[in-house]
């Protein structure tokens, strides 16, 4: 006799993002030296999916964030979207995966063009799989988005290389983020998560 064929139930994936419109996460700056020692700050970060937008046929959250430089009340947007194990931006940009560990994403060179002379060299993978953090609102298994920085001289002034993280827990998303640094300045900036507010999944 003939058997129906039954079809293969969907694939689905943990969601690290959490991008639904009203979601928002708190996070205090942390000042981070050379060995890892972190110095609160009283500074506190409000980001938020500020609303839904349809980019080049895709819907991508709109995501609000302060300013990375200093404490200016000027905001920064990002658009990511869920797609498969990633998170994408619209330019087709990988900001995360919670499966793939072993591609590099992304690798360039700085170089300052009134000299020539190179910077950095940066690479971007996923790295600490299932690493428990601990920040202000508790702990949490993330997954972290490194990008490692290879300085060349003269800029090296502290360990070498240095890394930016962007660490997401499963269901609840990103948990700590590494701003933007200055190569002059053996310091970084952290935003670790200290409460959120999320919707129920939709």
């Amino acid at each position: 006799g003939c058997k129906q064929d039954e079809s293969e139930p969907p694939v689905t994936y943990p969601d690290y993002g959490r991008l639904q419109v009203g979601n928002y996460w708190i996070y205090q700056r942390f000042s981070v030296d050379s060995l890892g020692n972190a110095t609160p700050t009283d500074v506190f970060d409000s980001c938020y999916v500020e609303k839904d937008t349809l980019i080049h046929g895709n819907t991508y959250a709109k995501i609000t964030k302060p300013w990375p430089w200093g404490t200016s009340q000027k905001k920064v947007y990002e658009y990511l979207r869920d797609s498969l194990h990633y998170l994408v931006d619209p330019s087709g940009m990988i900001w995360f995966s919670s499966s793939d560990f072993s591609t590099v994403f992304y690798s360039y060179t700085s170089i300052i063009p009134t000299i020539g002379d190179t910077v950095y060299t940066v690479n971007v993978k996923m790295d600490d799989k299932d690493q428990l953090i601990n920040t202000p609102a508790g702990e949490f298994i993330t997954c972290n988005f490194k990008a490692s920085y290879e300085l060349y001289p003269p800029f090296i002034i502290v360990s070498n290389p240095r890394y930016v993280h962007k660490r997401y827990a499963k269901d609840k998303g990103l948990i700590v983020e590494t701003l933007p640094f200055f190569a002059s300045i053996p310091t970084t900036t952290e935003r670790r998560l200290v409460r959120y507010f999320l919707n129920p999944p939709e």
